[in-house]
């Protein structure tokens, strides 16, 4: 099987720094952010 290694692209992106933020993330901060909107289950 051949492995292939993509790299990433130039450009400007939402997640800048992937392990920074796997580091730091924290579920009380999601929930900060969608504190006022209504969930539908």
């Amino acid at each position: 099987m051949k492995v292939e290694v993509y790299k990433g692209a130039q450009g400007k992106h939402n997640l800048k720094d992937y392990e920074e933020t796997y580091n730091t993330f924290d579920w009380k901060d999601v929930e900060q952010a969608f504190s006022g909107v209504k969930l539908e289950k």
